[in-house]
């Protein structure tokens, strides 16, 4: 499903953790080769915000299950005569709070 949300053009793009995928065939072949194990995460923070009838961003904080660091993740999505895409997402994770003295 998440494959079929990505819009599929060369100028969709997804800057992960550790790579940047540049147009929808690379996003795919990105997430066919990665686990889906370990992916179950909190949201926190999120704020969705429309341009008009046919643009929008959303936006959120999110920590995995399990994981000390917490998460951000940015999507632009455009309505498409296919329906609502994804065009640009970005996820990105903070560094882990100092421990506790």
């Amino acid at each position: 499903m998440l494959d079929e949300l990505f819009w599929d053009s060369p100028h969709t793009l997804r800057y992960g953790g550790t790579e940047n995928l540049y147009g929808y065939d690379a996003i795919r072949a990105f997430r066919a080769g990665r686990s889906s194990q370990g992916l179950a995460r909190e949201l926190m923070h999120m704020v969705i915000t429309t341009y008009g009838r046919d643009f929008a961003t959303a936006n959120t904080e999110f920590r995995r299950t399990g994981a000390a660091r917490t998460g951000r993740q940015s999507q632009t999505w455009l309505r498409t005569p296919a329906g609502w895409r994804v065009v640009s997402a970005h996820v990105s994770l903070l560094d882990a709070p100092p421990p506790l003295s």
